[in-house]
């Protein structure tokens, strides 16, 4: 089997399927700033790209300074039956140099 330079169209594809989810990613932000935002109060969202997550969190809350941060997850039950943080929110509970809050 050779490595050649030559495209196949996964490179487009890719692309493209990369363009899709960033609309939609804003399509979703859009719609929920819609239902929180209102006259006794505002909140922000942001789509994170190129960065996992938790660093991005991590990184932002250090660069800006923020007291609280608000995450919500979706619990996955464990053979145990206990119900569990996700990845995302369990890193920023446990490294986050501010007040954590976490919702189910």
């Amino acid at each position: 089997m050779s490595i050649t330079n030559e495209d196949d169209g996964s490179s487009q594809r890719f692309t493209k399927i990369r363009k899709e989810l960033k609309d939609k990613g804003e399509r979703i932000l859009s719609e929920i700033r819609k239902m929180f935002n209102t006259k006794n109060g505002q909140f922000e969202t942001r789509l994170i790209k190129n960065e996992r997550p938790e660093d991005y969190i991590e990184r932002i809350v250090i660069e800006e300074k923020f007291d609280l941060v608000a995450l919500g997850f979706r619990s996955e039950h464990s053979k145990s039956k206990k119900i569990t943080k996700g990845k995302v929110a369990q890193k920023i509970f446990d490294d986050s140099p501010c007040r954590v809050l976490i919702a189910r």
